[in-house]
């Protein structure tokens, strides 16, 4: 068991989730390179030049990573390590790899490549479009793709868009490749440090959850006059999501609900913003933070 702490809960487990971030960026950042050299290039050449558009969006959404064992052994044990934390403010022994955690942490992993390969597809119809239009060689498209494979739409588009200017400045290809080169690869830093931030604290949240149905399983909460407050790090940082819910109290088992919809972020590893659009007509629904990428919410209990 972890020590006892003289931290609030809260503190102590995105404590954790930091200090796993660095580990888990790294995963994210190979899991981007496997997945770009996925991607045959004479196959995407080939279906480039005969506009199979459709094949070439099918070949990039079934991109799998063959290995993610290092991606969901990182959850876990940000999850673990925050179960712990919360089993022994409870005086309780939680269960390591406890099913639960187990299922969330596999389903879990499966969804972040899943939403990896979604963006990439998004950006690579945006790629094909413009080649088209300008009459790019096949094989430079699909050097392109091969490129931006795990950036965001946004991301990818910037770095087309200086390949773009640098060409027409003048500089030749290779060069203005290779300056391309560089810059996706600092997005794509920053991108693998967004995705392991918010990943490992999701974890670390969804781990003091599940200690938290263990005891009530065990006895030693009472679901029934206990309740789950959500905290935000009220600072020059925070956004209207996570005002709108500080301080929102449900019952034990029910899930925290916002107004407010995050659409659009912008991340340069050092500041981070994010801006909301008009209430929606179906609330944002959340178990636990995060409520958005980035989000340092976390939660606490409350007893009646």
């Amino acid at each position: 068991m972890l020590k006892a702490n003289t931290e609030p809960e809260w503190k102590q487990i995105h404590r954790i989730a930091d200090r796993l971030t660095p580990g888990l960026q790294a995963e994210f950042l190979a899991a981007f390179e496997t997945l770009s050299k996925l991607l045959p290039l004479n196959e995407l050449t080939e279906l480039i030049e005969v506009e199979a558009f459709d094949e070439i969006g099918r070949l990039v959404q079934g991109l799998k990573l063959p290995d993610t064992s290092k991606i969901r052994s990182a959850l876990l044990t940000a999850a673990n390590q925050t179960a712990e934390v919360t089993a022994t403010g409870l005086n309780m022994s939680f269960t390591l790899d406890n099913p639960a955690v187990v299922r969330w942490v596999e389903s879990n992993t499966g969804k972040l490549i899943t939403q990896v390969t979604v963006e990439t597809q998004k950006a690579v119809a945006g790629i094909v479009r413009q080649g088209f239009v300008e009459g790019i060689p096949p094989r430079t498209q699909a050097r392109q793709i091969r490129r931006i494979v795990g950036l965001t739409t946004r991301d990818a588009g910037a770095v087309d868009r200086f390949l773009r200017g640098q060409l027409e400045a003048g500089i030749t290809r290779p060069r203005a490749e290779s300056l391309a080169d560089r810059m996706r690869n600092r997005l794509l830093k920053t991108r693998a440090e967004t995705i392991a931030r918010t990943e490992s604290i999701r974890a670390a949240n969804r781990g003091q959850l599940s200690a938290w149905r263990q005891a009530a399983d065990e006895g030693l909460i009472d679901p029934t006059v206990t309740r789950r407050v959500w905290i935000a790090t009220l600072d020059d940082r925070v956004c209207q999501i996570c005002v709108v819910l500080d301080g929102q109290t449900v019952a034990f088992r029910d899930p925290f609900t916002s107004s407010v919809q995050a659409v659009d972020f912008t991340d340069d590893g050092d500041s981070f913003t994010i801006h909301t659009s008009r209430p929606l007509k179906a609330p944002v629904v959340e178990q636990t933070p995060p409520a958005h990428v980035r989000c340092r919410c976390a939660t606490a209990l409350a007893f009646e």
